[in-house]
């Protein structure tokens, strides 16, 4: 198990710290965490330098979570381990290695676009489900902010509901509520500006 967590642990943060809104942003000549939130995410990517930039952070921060996914089920397929396991794991140190990247002074994104590559490989109806609401919201309310706290919740409900008879379904949980604590640490000055009602919509300019 030691050999999975280190294998998990060092995959998963060393290619989640590939700053893909970062490098998206030089290619344009900024650099895109002195501008908007200062997030390097799909978000503020798409706020301060249109959709296609957003879309290209986006996709590539999925790219990055599933191949660190596969790559580490791919070694730890020589161990006896659950893959699934496995899965969530490696999801939480791609995560951390984005929200946190050492190459950038640990000053990532917010793991949300790294959180939907992990769903892509994990489960397609814990997917399509946080897919469908996340959607929801965004169209109801325009907040982003709102939509990715919500399906950051939905992950452990959604993990109890489809793999509590899994024989690694406490630890997964525990991982997964880290996940959405993640998430909510992440987002806390979202969170101050929705209950402020100043929040920023989808669709406005970075201010």
């Amino acid at each position: 198990m030691i050999w999975t967590i280190i294998i998990c642990a060092v995959i998963g943060y060393v290619l989640g710290g590939f700053p893909t809104g970062f490098l998206v942003g030089k290619r344009h000549n900024i650099d895109i965490r002195e501008h908007g939130s200062g997030n390097i995410g799909t978000t503020n990517s798409l706020r301060v330098l249109g959709l296609q930039a957003g879309a290209v952070t986006f996709i590539g921060d999925i790219i990055k979570t599933v191949v660190a996914i596969g790559l580490c089920m791919w070694i730890c397929s020589r161990f006896d381990v659950d893959m699934k396991f496995v899965q969530i794991l490696t999801a939480l140190f791609v995560i951390l290695g984005h929200d946190f990247p050492a190459a950038l002074k640990f000053k990532g994104g917010k793991g949300i676009a790294a959180t939907a590559g992990f769903l892509v490989m994990f489960d397609y109806r814990m997917m399509l489900i946080e897919l469908i609401v996340f959607l929801l919201i965004l169209v109801f309310t325009r907040y982003v902010s709102l939509g990715s706290l919500v399906v950051s919740v939905l992950l452990p409900i959604g993990l109890a509901v489809f793999y509590h008879a899994n024989p690694m379904f406490v630890p997964m949980l525990v991982i997964s509520l880290l996940i959405c604590a993640l998430a909510f640490v992440r987002h806390k000055e979202n969170i101050k500006r929705l209950l402020a009602g100043t929040e920023n919509k989808f669709g406005d300019p970075a201010k």
